[in-house]
């Protein structure tokens, strides 16, 4: 049988403002390895930044993306679990494994079964793209040992309340309002932070406390509104030298450890107060007991039981490949409790 013809949306060389849509080869599944045929494709900050900035350097031309919804196609060796014309949401390890085969960006993309999860045959194609990654970045800084390390949580203890508190900034944010959702089924308190016009939204997603970030005195009421309580993670779903600095004064407070997950890599290191900055790779969950233990123990049925809700709500901007670039024009320009989508 013959593969069908793919296409792919290449980024063809550093710091190039347009993609351009050509043929790709078809993906051919190794061991522990899906081919997804797309459904919907979502954009991220850090495709916007690579097109921008070059800031890691890739062999180009390139095929950016790392969320796709849409059916299994092919099963590589040794996978269980999945079989053809599930329908999954996936994040693939494209360019930060350098291998194009795996970019988001194309009709059919190659993806880690790790990191693959069935989605609910009720819930949308678009609707599901919105989580893998930023569901992905959430746990790999909230339960990595070398992290937050807080406790994995699990359906059956996701009731248990810890007294404990969490302070996520940025709790409107795609990434952000995937932990205030984890951190509330694993039992944590959960401070957010985010604009006045999404109190209500991050308050429906699970948040205990919500502090409008505009405010000038913001960190001065999340220290107060913490004061008596166990403070055991910070979490920086934004990134800006801003927002970790405030998040790093928080920090100071935790009496045990004073460590601040931050969705930039690039402010990694020491801070004031023996507070640790720890920059986010989520692929590295992939590679350790997390991506298992979150997409395949807990995921499936969390969506199924609608425990967890696809949020932030897409923003579909359009459908094909050449849509991807205007997604990407338009979230360069910024959104709000939305993720722009693609559909195929």
């Amino acid at each position: 049988m013959t593969n069908p013809l793919n296409h792919a949306a290449f980024l063809p060389k550093a710091l190039a403002q347009l993609l351009t849509v050509e043929t790709s080869p078809f993906p051919v599944p190794g061991p522990g390895q899906l081919v997804i045929r797309n459904a919907a494709l979502a954009i991220n900050p850090i495709e916007v930044m690579i097109q921008d900035t070059d800031f890691v350097k890739l062999n180009y031309p390139v095929i950016l993306g790392q969320d796709v919804a849409g059916e299994v196609m092919e099963i590589g060796e040794g996978v269980q679990g999945f079989e053809k014309g599930m329908r999954v949401m996936s994040r693939p390890l494209g360019w930060p494994t350098g291998d194009n085969a795996q970019g988001a960006f194309q009709e059919y993309t190659l993806a880690p079964a790790v990191v693959t999860v069935q989605i609910p045959n009720d819930m949308p194609f678009e609707n599901a793209v919105v989580l893998p990654l930023a569901m992905s970045t959430a746990a790999a800084g909230l339960y990595q040992e070398d992290f937050l390390a807080l406790d994995l949580l699990t359906l059956a203890t996701a009731a248990e309340s810890k007294n404990e508190a969490v302070v996520v900034w940025g709790g409107s944010s795609s990434v952000g309002g995937c932990a205030v959702q984890l951190l509330k089924h694993s039992g944590y308190e959960v401070f957010a932070t985010t604009s006045h016009d999404n109190l209500s939204y991050v308050e429906s997603l699970g948040a205990t406390k919500i502090f409008d970030y505009k405010a000038d005195n913001v960190v001065d009421q999340i220290l107060r509104a913490l004061d008596g309580r166990n403070l055991v993670g910070c979490y920086d779903a934004i990134g800006t030298p801003a927002t970790t600095a405030h998040m790093v004064r928080i920090a100071q407070s935790a009496k045990a450890k004073k460590v601040v997950a931050s969705t930039n890599p690039i402010l990694a290191g020491p801070a004031d107060g023996n507070v640790m900055i720890k920059g986010i790779l989520a692929g590295s969950i992939a590679e350790n007991s997390i991506g298992p233990a979150l997409f395949h123990d807990y995921l499936e049925k969390a969506l199924a039981s609608k425990v967890i809700l696809a949020k932030p709500d897409p923003i579909v901007v359009g459908k094909g490949l050449d849509k991807i670039q205007e997604a990407m024009d338009r979230l360069r320009a910024g959104v709000s409790a939305g993720k722009y989508v693609v559909t195929l």
